[in-house]
């Protein structure tokens, strides 16, 4: 029984085609694991290896590769380069002479896949494995360079008995090669599969196949979600045998225990995980060192998911800065831009909504720095209920330091329904039902803060006396003491609120670190902030965090002021702040609130049974009441809840693109068809079901997704 190879990387081309550095690294990755004893067992006299070669010596290549096998022999063909197609659609490998003519690719200068597929099915050999690290949809990027050109069914042109198929990625996605990485991503983590052996998922000793591109694909997703390579058996091709690996290695076993506590949370360990490490560590007895290698390799694409976000954010914030709102063309430069990234529209959703909403929002205030001082806000209720709310009285409020809950009205069309009702259920108005509500003018009224309420810091015209005192350079940051402050005053612990909290620190955060590349290791601190996100104070977590403090742009953001006790009667939150090395900012809630659920309405029902056939229900209701011109321009996102006889009882917008939304969806016309009375006895009597339903935007494909609710 042999084990023979060809290895193929074509790096160079003709004008016309983009250089690929890497794809000749790529071989030689290849050779290197494959030849080692201890893992691939190849023979060297069994290994081709073609750097930017000819078309005809591919063509012999592929010859010798296949001819004059036996049954029981292992022929492994790998290739890294251009993957073209002709006019017709058919797939053609690139070589160092292809090239193309008025757009049109040069036949001759390539190697059409029929030529290996020929090679294939004349073989006797009955254990073939076929590694194609191009795709097939060409595109160029900054920093990056597509690998292919068109679009192939792979299992027409190349499929048949006993054979594996493996490729970078699926016929209609790009597959890149990033700029400043040796090797292209997908290959880089086969060699990885094979070289640590971490690839041997079932602990046999031997790597399979499928357990090889199964390890490769769930790294290239943690890196590059949107790329989802694709693995082709055919018969028995799965369980092929590729390489050896040795499972009492220590270095192994201690890579494993990594793997599996980076999984849970994308690569951030909690306390409890870098303790088991630790304690793993001694166990086996590596130094710290071999263990920090080991856990950089295996965080490294999720640090580089983290980057490529950072990227995508960055961009967002720079073009909303230069042009908002955006017009078609520069949204189409953006889409692209996340398609070249390898993100998906889950990843970039929180982003979006971050970076947009705080600068709709900003627009917002300066509109409303132009309004009269004198305002009353009228909210139109469902229940016909009017609403008035006098700026002055809200300052009466303050001086008798009342205090009322946080209420916060966004400047958009529609408001949240849960801060209604919590005006509602105050000690004067205790109103119960759904409630819709209309904004008709927002001028100036902006955003009531605990500060705007038991604070006296609010100024005759209406600005907070904290804006003023920040353009008064005589005036130094104070960081207040993190236990006296959280002595005296309440702290904010609900989920919501704190996600709100989150937003606006990371986003203020993110707009005032300037210098990122200064520092060197990670810094970690413990925040105090305010209602409205003022940090109040901080706490160094690490010796880094203190001597490099004045790299993070804290102590230019913290709160400013001449009188301590201006704060002492206002709700608190806090928060772990990290600034990685790598140029990303992490902010979380100190304890983890935002984890727990706040307290849903009514009693929940939780036969499944029951929730299924609701949850078609209200999937039913929801598309009888919507239009074909119903397009969303951002995702929408809502919590849920319906009665035992799918009566909606509860909504909650879950991001501000909703807020903003609510009435072009079908959800008003639908409450408007609910009689008032089922409303609150909904609400009161019955138990509750609640789902999180997404509106999607501009797709024609999937426009809802309904499921069960989990939670915040």
């Amino acid at each position: 029984m042999a084990k023979v190879a060809l290895l193929i990387g074509v790096s160079e081309y003709e004008p016309g085609l983009n250089a690929l550095p890497a794809a000749v690294q790529d071989v030689e990755a290849m050779h290197r694991v494959l030849h080692n004893s201890e893992m691939g067992g190849f023979a060297d006299k069994d290994i081709t290896v073609l750097k930017n070669p000819q078309p005809q010596q591919v063509r012999n290549a592929i010859y010798n590769l296949f001819s004059n096998r036996k049954r029981d022999d292992l022929v492994l063909f790998y290739f890294s380069g251009h993957g073209i197609k002709d006019e017709k659609g058919k797939l053609y490998l690139s070589t160092r002479a292809t090239r193309k003519q008025n757009g049109k690719l040069v036949k001759p200068s390539s190697i059409p896949a029929s030529v290996l597929h020929e090679s294939i099915n004349d073989s006797r050999s009955q254990r073939q494995v076929i590694i194609l690290d191009c795709c097939y949809s060409g595109a160029i990027a900054t920093g990056m360079t597509a690998k292919d050109d068109g679009s192939i069914d792979l299992q027409e042109h190349l499929g048949g008995r006993g054979r594996a198929i493996l490729t970078s990625s699926s016929s209609t996605q790009y597959s890149f090669e990033q700029e400043g990485s040796e090797l292209s991503i997908y290959t880089r983590y086969l060699v990885e599969g094979i070289n640590t052996g971490a690839a041997d998922t079932d602990g046999d000793g031997q790597i399979s196949i499928d357990e090889l591109h199964e390890y490769a694909s769930e790294k290239v997703r943690e890196t590059s979600p949107a790329m989802t390579p694709k693995f082709y058996p055919m018969e028995e091709g799965y369980k092929i045998l590729l390489a050896k690996s040795h499972q009492d290695d220590p270095k192994l076993q201690y890579r494993k225990e990594v793997e599996l506590r980076a999984k849970g949370n994308r690569g951030a360990f909690s306390v409890s995980g870098l303790r088991i490490l630790e304690l793993k560590r001694n166990e086996l007895k590596l130094s710290q060192e071999e263990a920090n290698i080991i856990q950089n390799e295996v965080l490294k694409p999720y640090r580089e998911y983290e980057h490529k976000c950072y990227q995508y954010e960055q961009n967002l914030i720079e073009q909303a800065e230069k042009q908002f709102p955006f017009n078609r063309i520069i949204e189409k430069d953006i889409k692209d831009l996340q398609r070249y990234l390898g993100l998906r529209n889950e990843d970039v959703a929180d982003i979006e909504e971050r970076v947009l909403a705080s600068k709709q929002e900003l627009i917002n205030k300066q509109l409303n720095k132009q309004q009269p001082e004198k305002v009353t806000q009228k909210l139109e209720v469902q229940n016909q209920v009017i609403i008035e709310v006098d700026k002055e009285s809200v300052k009466n409020q303050t001086a008798l330091q009342v205090k009322e809950p946080e209420i916060e009205v966004p400047a958009s069309e529609t408001v949240d329904k849960n801060l209604i009702t919590r005006i509602f259920k105050s000690k004067r108005n205790v109103i119960t039902g759904i409630i819709v509500v209309t904004v008709f003018g927002v001028l100036g009224f902006g955003i009531l803060s605990p500060r705007n309420y038991f604070v006296s810091n609010i100024n005759s015209d209406g600005t907070n006396e904290n804006e003023k005192i920040n353009q008064n350079p005589q005036v130094k940051s104070v960081s207040y003491n993190i236990e006296t402050i959280l002595d005296k005053v309440p702290e904010i612990k609900h989920a919501s609120r704190l996600r709100k909290l989150k937003r606006r620190i990371d986003q203020k955060i993110n707009q005032n670190w300037q210098n990122r590349q200064s520092i060197n290791q990670d810094l970690s601190y413990r925040v105090i902030t305010a209602g409205d996100g003022a940090i109040l104070s901080y706490l160094p977590l690490n010796e880094s965090a203190q001597k490099y403090i004045n790299q993070t742009p804290i102590n230019k953001i913290l709160y400013q002021s001449n009188n301590q006790t201006k704060i002492t009667n206002e709700p608190v939150a806090q928060f772990r702040v990290n600034f990685l090395k790598s140029g990303i900012v992490k902010v979380n809630p100190w304890i983890g609130y935002i984890y727990k659920n706040p307290d849903l309405l009514g009693t929940q029902i939780t036969d499944d049974n029951q929730i299924q056939k609701l949850e078609k229900k209200l999937q039913d209701n929801i598309l009888k009441n919507s239009e074909d011109t119903d397009i969303y321009t951002r995702n929408l996102k809502y919590r849920i809840a319906v009665t035992e006889d799918g009566i909606i009882a509860d909504y909650e917008p879950l991001n501000n693109h909703a807020f903003d939304n609510f009435r072009k969806t079908p959800l008003p016309k639908i409450f408007s068809q609910i009689p008032k009375s089922e409303i609150v006895n909904s609400i009161n009597e019955k138990p509750l079901a609640h789902y999180q339903i997404r509106f999607f935007r501009n797709s024609s494909n999937r426009r809802l997704k309904i499921e069960p609710w989990q939670g915040y």
